[in-house]
């Protein structure tokens, strides 16, 4: 490794021996290290090994002169930034110190010359190279600290026109950074805020901020005065500095954040709407399912209906719960067939007439297992999707279901989200239209979720299709031509197993085990139709309308109630509160727990307190009684659980 110098080095070329030797032995006596050269050839090769701090150079020498060489030097890149001084006692004239002075020297002496004179020449020479060095180096250093900034910087004249960039603006615009400088703003990037930022600037003399589309980019550009200019008067712009970030991916995530805010607030909403309506249907289920009793057989019918309409707004419900995070799906074996055709005049009811919906399905197709509510979701979806691209138009959507043999394969080369399929037996759900249809570019995107053709749609609908398909081990495709409509076929893995048919109002309850019953709910139709039907069962009943007077009637005669049947949503005290004290009266008390909300969600509120067990309302009349039986029946160790 090179030892750095003490003092500065100074490489004095003279082919005269005499001159030479005088000068050196002045120069070391002023502290300098002093290296010889007694040609030209000898010079430069000397100046490229030693890298002196400065050439003293005359100008007659026996090679090459002293021009010729100072030239040569100075068009080097290895000894261009040495200095040379000229000293020179034959050519003495003007014209030869402009020629030298032309050919890069930094410096022209005439001998004789006055020893101090000369040296004063030499430190002031090297006094500017130090300068000139240590403005090198700074610039050096900002540049390095300029070009590390992530975000783009560009330094603007006050006409707009580039002085300045660093690296990371060359990456947002595609080209070399160094080819923007001299370049108007505008030209770099013509987007009408971008270039409108510098007016507003202007006129506003601080920081304006925009934020435009650039090449596929969402890109943030603020624009700062400058305002000293170059003789520092801070009174006059000087320009400004303008900064360009990319927000393409932290304008997405505001926006992600936005949109979950938002579905989090509608999950709220949708959780409290199921909880309220599950009150509701309480009270019409359960009566209807009560009147059934001592109806007669003229309006069993009647009743019969309103049972499964309530059933299937409970389902309808138990989708908000789930929506809103408080549920959970339940899979089961579904016949595709009927699902499909129980939603269509639900369907209908939300497209426009024109458009006809067609069902073709397969003699004897297959059951699957799946969650009958998600698979709902995902017809509808797809037939609405269809009526929609019909607009005004009269049109047809068509719902063909049919089953058939498909290898894993050829599922998975073909279809969307087919990552766990396995070869066999399937059932295909296939639905076609022929509206407006879609280009490659589209269909490319569609499953995306946030992404939508539709004016107020949220682009969370096909999303959450390939999501449940891909839950339900099927696959997912699509087909579509501008002009000629579009097709989705959906597989999933069939099932050999027959759907469940559980005959809608069944009150065999078998006979009642002579108890106690403390009903304790809020709700005063539910409170009324709990009595009425336990009382129907041959159950003693009192009710509670909050956690309050629950506690209250407990303390008093805590053995008296074989069960207690607790809401947890109420005024005055809520039902998990109530339950920490009945456990405290009397810790093998059996609760039946009532809720709007899901069983799992019931469970994470009640933490880790028993109970005995959970009926989601609504209920009917013979499932109430059925549950408070098959509890009160069980043994006491048996009867816990958390």
């Amino acid at each position: 490794m090179t030892q750095p110098r003490t003092s500065p080095l100074i490489l004095n070329v003279d082919d005269d021996d005499a001159g030479r030797y005088a000068l050196t032995r002045h120069l070391r006596l002023k502290g300098y290290l002093v290296v010889d050269a007694v040609n030209g050839r000898e010079a430069l090769a000397m100046a490229a090994s030693e890298q002196p701090d400065l050439v003293l150079l005359d100008v007659d020498l026996p090679d090459l002169n002293g021009f010729e060489v100072c030239r040569l030097l100075k068009g080097h890149p290895v000894t261009a930034g040495i200095p040379i001084l000229h000293v020179s006692a034959s050519y003495l004239d003007d014209p030869s110190r402009v020629k030298g002075l032309n050919t890069g020297a930094d410096g022209y002496l005439t001998e004789p010359v006055d020893p101090e004179v000369l040296h004063a020449t030499i430190k002031a020479i090297l006094r500017m190279k130090a300068a000139e060095r240590a403005e090198r180096l700074a610039a050096g250093q900002w540049q390095s600290t300029f070009d590390a900034i992530a975000d783009g910087v560009a330094i603007l004249d006050t006409q707009g026109i580039i002085l300045r960039t660093n690296r990371a603006i060359g990456a947002l615009v595609g080209q070399p950074h160094t080819e923007l400088i001299g370049l108007p703003w505008s030209h770099v990037f013509p987007a009408e805020p971008a270039c409108r930022v510098l007016d507003v600037m202007r006129q506003s003399g601080k920081r304006e901020v925009v934020e435009c589309s650039y090449n596929g980019k969402i890109l943030r550009i603020s624009c700062d005065p400058i305002w000293a200019d170059a003789n520092g008067d801070a009174s006059v712009p000087a320009g400004c500095v303008t900064i360009a970030s990319d927000i393409t991916e932290w304008d997405k995530l505001q926006e992600m954040l936005r949109h979950s805010q938002k579905l989090e607030g509608i999950g709220l909403l949708a959780g409290g709407v199921a909880h309220d309506f599950n009150n509701l249907l309480t009270g019409i289920l359960g009566n209807a399912s009560l009147a059934m009793l001592d109806a007669p057989v003229s309006i069993t019918g009647y009743l019969r209906n309103v049972v499964q309409a309530s059933e299937r707004a409970a389902d309808l419900a138990r989708q908000l719960l789930a929506y809103a995070g408080k549920g959970q799906f339940v899979i089961c074996v579904t016949d595709v067939p009927a699902l499909v055709r129980d939603l269509i005049p639900l369907i209908q009811a939300a497209i426009p007439r024109k458009v006809e919906i067609i069902l073709d399905f397969e003699r004897g197709v297959a059951s699957v297992e799946a969650d009958a509510a998600q698979l709902r979701q995902v017809v509808m979806n797809l037939v609405i999707n269809g009526a929609e691209s019909i607009a005004d138009a009269a049109g047809t959507v068509r719902v063909s279901v049919r089953s058939a043999h498909l290898e894993a394969a050829d599922i998975r080369r073909r279809y969307y989200a087919a990552d766990q399929v396995e070869s066999g037996h399937f059932v295909i759900i296939e639905v076609s239209d022929n509206g407006c249809g879609m280009d490659e570019a589209t269909q490319l995107r569609i499953f995306d979720p946030f992404f939508t053709t539709k004016f107020l749609g949220r682009g969370l609908g096909l999303a959450a299709a390939l999501g449940i398909v891909r839950q339900h081990r099927g696959g997912i495709r699509v087909e579509s031509s501008p002009g000629y409509g579009t097709t989705f076929e959906m597989v999933i893995p069939a099932s050999m197993a027959t759907p469940a048919v559980i005959p809608p109002g069944d009150l065999s309850t078998g006979p009642a085990i002579p108890s106690a019953v403390l009903v304790v709910d809020d709700e005063e139709m539910i409170r009324a139709l709990a009595k009425a039907a336990l009382e129907k069962f041959g159950y003693r009943v009192i009710t509670a309308q909050n956690g309050k007077e629950c506690v209250d009637i407990f303390t008093q005669r805590p053995d008296d109630f074989s069960i207690v049947l607790l809401d947890l949503t109420m005024p005055v005290m809520d039902g998990e509160e109530a339950l920490a004290h009945l456990r405290q009266l009397r810790p093998q008390a059996k609760v039946l727990v009532i809720s709007g909300y899901d069983e799992t969600d019931v469970m994470r509120r009640i933490g880790g307190l028993h109970i005995s067990g959970f009926l989601q309302k609504p209920f009917s009349a013979g499932r109430l009684a059925q549950k408070i039986r098959g509890i009160v029946a069980e043994k006491t160790s048996s009867s816990k659980r958390r």
